[in-house]
């Protein structure tokens, strides 16, 4: 074989090299034009399909939620006595309210007509001892406690104090509630005592929500006795720095409080009166 024979033979194969390589590539634009047509027409599909879907349930949702907001409009589920008061008179529930408002319902002798139930269902809450014994006294905003529970047989005390609208604590108040009204009783400063009878002797420090807390100034012993009320000299030098007992912190918003509220309500038989009231009364504790 000569030279222009190789020479020949090398174009030809040059020729078939470059003819192989520009068809390859030509098919491979075309798979990839034709997969990428594939690919965006099932995606913009996709796109299409599902926010179709996702706008029929949104249409769906909202009817429902507008045949609910009919109902519960005709049904009276948005009304409130204490929402309409506040709005149309100018009627504010602060702590007194609320002190008179619980005391409704702790008080066996109110004109709920339920006696004791109430009062039952919130001492069975507190672990209170032999709660249906005895005769409780219940009286709100007496000598500055907000609610005061107090029964001789067998003697028990709960002293509540409501902090609905957050007002801030005095100082020694707890200290003076808890020397006023618990320890002219027991005569005992020690906590041993106090844990031990948990039962029987309380201090309930009713907030609104966790953010609101008892503070340290307010079961503190006040550092002097000017005014004598805690007696002589003696006496006062005696006593703890801080309450000897521990203070049980319950929410308006969440917790015991509203398991009680619920407790009431489920108690109830053929008593609608009451039934919604507590209900309404729940929802306003709930909107603090």
């Amino acid at each position: 074989m000569n030279l222009e024979d190789i020479e020949i033979i090398d174009k030809i194969v040059c020729g078939w090299e470059e003819a192989y390589s520009n068809e390859m590539a030509r098919l491979e634009n075309l798979f990839k034009s034709i997969v990428s047509d594939w690919t965006y027409e099932m995606i913009f599909f996709s796109e299409k399909f599902i926010s179709s879907l996702e706008t029929l349930k949104w249409e769906e949702w909202h009817k429902e939620f507008l045949e609910d907001e009919k109902r519960h409009k005709e049904n009276g589920l948005y009304f409130n006595i204490f929402d309409l008061l506040r709005d149309k008179c100018g009627f504010q529930t602060h702590e007194k309210t609320h002190s008179q408002l619980i005391k409704f319902l702790l008080d066996s002798t109110a004109s709920h007509g339920q006696g004791k139930n109430f009062l039952v269902e919130f001492l069975k809450l507190l672990g209170i001892c032999a709660p249906k014994d005895g005769i409780w006294n219940i009286s709100a905003e007496q000598g500055y406690i907000d609610i005061l529970l107090y029964r001789t047989e067998p003697e028990s005390i709960i002293v509540i104090e409501n902090k609905s609208n957050d007002a801030p604590d005095q100082p020694n108040q707890l200290y003076r509630y808890w020397h006023h009204k618990i320890y002219r009783r027991t005569e005992r400063k020690d906590k041993e005592f106090y844990d031990a009878n948990k039962d029987k002797y309380r201090i309930i420090y009713l907030s609104k929500n966790e953010d609101k807390k008892y503070e340290k100034k307010s079961i503190s012993k006040p550092k002097d006795n000017s005014n004598g009320y805690f007696g002589n000299t003696d006496r006062y030098n005696s006593l703890p720095n801080e309450i000897p007992m521990g203070i049980d912190t319950l929410y308006f918003t969440d917790g015991l409080f509203l398991e009680w509220l619920d407790n009431c309500i489920q108690s109830l038989d053929t008593n609608h009166r009451i039934r919604e009231y507590i209900a309404q009364y729940k929802m306003l504790c709930k909107s603090l």
